[in-house]
């Protein structure tokens, strides 16, 4: 369902006997903001879906799992289509997680340097 949802915190996400998936769905949004989505989930960003984040590491980086917004230790998704906004106040990377064939790219970033 389209609809957008902000993150507060980090979030531990773990998948039971192997089971869990978080699925952001096409026109929904997840924002991040500067928080993470831990644990041992599944992760599956569907094409039209936007993933917003402030982390100075973007999406993530696999396989240390210890930086970025996207830090699930089971199967990551990203899907051709998939939207990325970075919105950070400090010099911003992708990490090595975002798909290569995406759809929008926003750079909200208001760092001064490096951007």
């Amino acid at each position: 369902t389209a609809g957008t949802c902000t993150m507060q915190s980090n979030k531990p996400i773990n998948a039971t006997s192997g089971v869990g998936t978080f699925t952001v769905q096409t026109g929904a949004t997840l924002n991040a903001q500067g928080f993470a989505l831990t644990g041992s989930a599944l992760y599956n960003q569907q094409a039209g879906a936007t993933l917003i984040t402030a982390s100075a590491d973007g999406v993530g980086s696999d396989p240390a799992l210890t930086t970025g917004s996207i830090r699930l230790s089971g199967t990551k998704t990203f899907t051709a289509g998939a939207n990325y906004t970075f919105s950070g106040t400090a010099a911003q990377t992708t990490g090595n997680l975002m798909g290569t064939t995406i759809g929008n790219l926003t750079i909200a970033n208001t760092g001064t340097t490096n951007n």
